[in-house]
Protein backbone atom coordinates (compact mmCIF):
# COMPACT_ATOMS: atom_id res chain seq x y z
CA UNK A 1 0.00 0.00 0.00
CA UNK A 2 2.97 2.33 0.57
CA UNK A 3 3.33 2.93 -3.16
CA UNK A 4 -0.04 4.72 -3.32
CA UNK A 5 -0.69 8.32 -2.26
CA UNK A 6 -3.80 10.48 -2.04
CA UNK A 7 -4.72 14.10 -2.68
CA UNK A 8 -7.95 16.04 -2.30
CA UNK A 9 -9.74 17.39 -5.35
CA UNK A 10 -8.82 21.04 -5.82
CA UNK A 11 -7.89 23.55 -8.47
CA UNK A 12 -4.35 22.17 -8.33
CA UNK A 13 -5.39 18.54 -8.81
CA UNK A 14 -8.11 19.27 -11.37
CA UNK A 15 -5.90 18.26 -14.36
CA UNK A 16 -5.39 14.86 -12.69
CA UNK A 17 -9.12 14.48 -12.13
CA UNK A 18 -9.85 15.33 -15.75
CA UNK A 19 -7.23 12.84 -16.92
CA UNK A 20 -8.67 10.13 -14.68
CA UNK A 21 -12.15 10.61 -16.17
CA UNK A 22 -10.89 10.67 -19.79
CA UNK A 23 -9.48 7.17 -20.25
CA UNK A 24 -12.37 5.38 -21.91
CA UNK A 25 -13.69 3.63 -18.82
CA UNK A 26 -17.40 2.89 -18.48
CA UNK A 27 -17.93 5.62 -15.90
CA UNK A 28 -16.03 8.41 -17.66
CA UNK A 29 -19.16 10.02 -19.09
CA UNK A 30 -20.56 10.81 -15.63
CA UNK A 31 -17.63 12.93 -14.45
CA UNK A 32 -19.05 12.20 -10.97
CA UNK A 33 -21.69 14.92 -11.29
CA UNK A 34 -24.89 12.85 -11.05
CA UNK A 35 -25.08 12.86 -7.25
CA UNK A 36 -24.55 16.61 -7.33
CA UNK A 37 -27.79 16.91 -9.27
CA UNK A 38 -26.45 17.51 -12.79
CA UNK A 39 -27.26 15.62 -15.99
CA UNK A 40 -26.26 16.45 -19.53
CA UNK A 41 -29.15 17.76 -21.69
CA UNK A 42 -31.04 15.22 -23.77
CA UNK A 43 -29.61 16.57 -27.02
CA UNK A 44 -26.09 15.66 -25.78
CA UNK A 45 -26.25 12.01 -26.84
CA UNK A 46 -22.69 10.72 -27.40
CA UNK A 47 -20.87 9.38 -24.33
CA UNK A 48 -17.80 11.50 -25.09
CA UNK A 49 -19.94 14.63 -25.37
CA UNK A 50 -21.69 13.81 -22.10
CA UNK A 51 -18.30 13.45 -20.44
CA UNK A 52 -17.14 16.82 -21.75
CA UNK A 53 -20.38 18.48 -20.60
CA UNK A 54 -20.18 16.93 -17.14
CA UNK A 55 -16.49 17.72 -16.73
CA UNK A 56 -17.15 21.37 -17.60
CA UNK A 57 -19.80 21.43 -14.85
CA UNK A 58 -17.44 19.75 -12.41
CA UNK A 59 -14.65 22.18 -13.21
CA UNK A 60 -16.94 25.10 -12.37
CA UNK A 61 -17.89 23.44 -9.07
CA UNK A 62 -14.22 22.90 -8.21
CA UNK A 63 -13.47 26.56 -8.97
CA UNK A 64 -16.27 27.53 -6.56
CA UNK A 65 -15.10 24.97 -3.96
CA UNK A 66 -18.38 23.12 -4.23
CA UNK A 67 -16.97 19.69 -5.05
CA UNK A 68 -15.02 17.37 -2.75
CA UNK A 69 -13.27 14.08 -3.16
CA UNK A 70 -10.07 12.07 -2.97
CA UNK A 71 -7.78 11.05 -5.82
CA UNK A 72 -5.53 8.02 -5.34
CA UNK A 73 -2.21 7.95 -7.18
CA UNK A 74 0.37 5.42 -8.25
CA UNK A 75 3.31 7.76 -8.56
CA UNK A 76 1.95 10.69 -10.55
CA UNK A 77 -0.82 8.71 -12.23
CA UNK A 78 -4.38 9.05 -10.84
CA UNK A 79 -5.84 5.55 -10.44
CA UNK A 80 -8.72 5.91 -7.97
CA UNK A 81 -11.43 8.28 -6.81
CA UNK A 82 -13.86 8.70 -3.90
CA UNK A 83 -16.48 11.46 -3.78
CA UNK A 84 -17.61 12.95 -0.48
CA UNK A 85 -19.24 16.19 0.55
CA UNK A 86 -21.67 17.88 2.90
CA UNK A 87 -25.23 16.60 2.55
CA UNK A 88 -26.45 19.84 0.98
CA UNK A 89 -23.83 19.55 -1.75
CA UNK A 90 -24.92 16.09 -2.87
CA UNK A 91 -27.11 17.19 -4.54
CA UNK A 92 -26.63 20.95 -4.21
CA UNK A 93 -29.66 22.68 -2.74
CA UNK A 94 -29.68 26.42 -3.27
CA UNK A 95 -26.60 28.58 -3.61
CA UNK A 96 -23.61 28.11 -1.33
CA UNK A 97 -20.84 30.57 -0.92
CA UNK A 98 -17.37 29.39 -2.02
CA UNK A 99 -15.45 27.83 0.84
CA UNK A 100 -18.51 27.57 3.11
CA UNK A 101 -19.20 23.92 3.93
CA UNK A 102 -22.00 24.42 6.46
CA UNK A 103 -24.16 27.36 7.46
CA UNK A 104 -24.02 28.47 11.12
CA UNK A 105 -26.06 26.10 13.26
CA UNK A 106 -26.52 23.58 10.42
CA UNK A 107 -26.17 19.93 11.40
CA UNK A 108 -22.88 18.57 10.07
CA UNK A 109 -23.96 15.66 7.88
CA UNK A 110 -21.67 14.33 5.17
CA UNK A 111 -22.21 11.87 2.34
CA UNK A 112 -19.82 9.42 0.71
CA UNK A 113 -21.33 8.54 -2.65
CA UNK A 114 -18.95 7.19 -5.28
CA UNK A 115 -15.83 5.10 -5.80
CA UNK A 116 -13.99 4.54 -9.09
CA UNK A 117 -10.84 2.47 -9.67
CA UNK A 118 -8.82 2.17 -12.85
CA UNK A 119 -9.39 -1.35 -14.22
CA UNK A 120 -5.67 -2.20 -14.02
CA UNK A 121 -5.75 -1.62 -10.26
CA UNK A 122 -8.81 -3.63 -9.28
CA UNK A 123 -8.56 -5.87 -6.21
CA UNK A 124 -5.60 -3.90 -4.84
CA UNK A 125 -7.44 -2.08 -2.04
CA UNK A 126 -7.66 1.26 -3.86
CA UNK A 127 -11.22 1.98 -2.68
CA UNK A 128 -10.17 1.34 0.92
CA UNK A 129 -7.28 3.78 0.59
CA UNK A 130 -9.61 6.40 -0.86
CA UNK A 131 -12.19 5.83 1.88
CA UNK A 132 -9.65 6.26 4.70
CA UNK A 133 -8.36 9.45 3.06
CA UNK A 134 -11.92 10.77 2.71
CA UNK A 135 -12.61 10.10 6.39
CA UNK A 136 -9.41 11.94 7.28
CA UNK A 137 -10.38 14.90 5.11
CA UNK A 138 -13.81 15.08 6.74
CA UNK A 139 -12.20 14.95 10.17
CA UNK A 140 -9.89 17.85 9.27
CA UNK A 141 -12.90 19.86 8.08
CA UNK A 142 -14.61 19.57 11.45
CA UNK A 143 -16.14 16.10 11.24
CA UNK A 144 -19.75 15.23 11.84
CA UNK A 145 -22.14 12.43 10.94
CA UNK A 146 -21.27 10.54 7.76
CA UNK A 147 -23.94 8.84 5.65
CA UNK A 148 -23.08 6.04 3.25
CA UNK A 149 -25.28 3.75 1.20
CA UNK A 150 -23.95 0.17 1.03
CA UNK A 151 -24.81 -2.44 -1.58
CA UNK A 152 -24.44 -6.21 -1.30
CA UNK A 153 -24.04 -8.99 -3.82
CA UNK A 154 -27.03 -11.34 -4.10
CA UNK A 155 -26.29 -14.62 -2.34
CA UNK A 156 -27.79 -16.85 -5.01
CA UNK A 157 -28.02 -16.99 -8.79
CA UNK A 158 -30.73 -17.04 -11.48
CA UNK A 159 -30.95 -20.81 -11.18
CA UNK A 160 -31.97 -20.55 -7.49
CA UNK A 161 -33.50 -17.07 -7.18
CA UNK A 162 -36.34 -16.06 -9.49
CA UNK A 163 -35.84 -12.43 -8.47
CA UNK A 164 -32.52 -12.47 -10.34
CA UNK A 165 -34.21 -13.81 -13.45
CA UNK A 166 -36.57 -10.84 -13.44
CA UNK A 167 -33.67 -8.43 -12.79
CA UNK A 168 -31.76 -9.93 -15.74
CA UNK A 169 -34.77 -9.44 -18.01
CA UNK A 170 -35.20 -5.89 -16.70
CA UNK A 171 -31.53 -5.12 -17.45
CA UNK A 172 -31.87 -6.50 -20.98
CA UNK A 173 -34.85 -4.24 -21.61
CA UNK A 174 -32.98 -1.25 -20.21
CA UNK A 175 -30.02 -1.90 -22.52
CA UNK A 176 -32.33 -2.14 -25.53
CA UNK A 177 -34.09 1.11 -24.61
CA UNK A 178 -30.79 2.92 -24.02
CA UNK A 179 -29.56 1.98 -27.48
CA UNK A 180 -32.84 2.92 -29.11
CA UNK A 181 -33.73 6.13 -27.29
CA UNK A 182 -30.80 7.42 -25.19
CA UNK A 183 -30.25 7.65 -21.44
CA UNK A 184 -32.56 10.56 -20.65
CA UNK A 185 -35.46 9.60 -22.91
CA UNK A 186 -38.99 9.26 -21.56
CA UNK A 187 -38.94 5.56 -22.43
CA UNK A 188 -35.85 4.91 -20.32
CA UNK A 189 -37.08 7.08 -17.45
CA UNK A 190 -40.36 5.13 -17.31
CA UNK A 191 -38.51 1.82 -17.35
CA UNK A 192 -36.15 2.89 -14.55
CA UNK A 193 -39.15 3.49 -12.30
CA UNK A 194 -40.25 -0.14 -12.69
CA UNK A 195 -37.11 -1.75 -11.26
CA UNK A 196 -37.87 -4.35 -8.61
CA UNK A 197 -35.95 -3.71 -5.37
CA UNK A 198 -33.58 -6.51 -4.39
CA UNK A 199 -32.75 -6.73 -0.69
CA UNK A 200 -30.23 -8.92 1.13
CA UNK A 201 -29.83 -9.15 4.91
CA UNK A 202 -26.17 -8.66 5.91
CA UNK A 203 -25.03 -9.91 9.29
CA UNK A 204 -24.34 -6.99 11.60
CA UNK A 205 -25.77 -4.46 9.14
CA UNK A 206 -29.35 -5.52 8.38
CA UNK A 207 -31.31 -5.08 5.12
CA UNK A 208 -29.10 -3.78 2.30
CA UNK A 209 -29.83 -3.05 -1.35
CA UNK A 210 -28.36 -5.75 -3.56
CA UNK A 211 -26.83 -5.30 -7.02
Amino acid sequence: MARYTTKELSRRTWPDYKRFFSQGNGWDHCGCTAYQGFHAPRDVRLWADKRDWNLNVKCDLVERRLAHGILVYDGTEPIGWCQFGPKGELPIRGNRRPGRLFDPGEERIWKITCFCTHPKYRDKGIAGIALRAALGAIRRKGGGLIEAYPFARPKGGPETDERLVRIKEWNSTRTRLLKAHGRFSDEVERHLRTREPLIEVVDGVGPVNAI
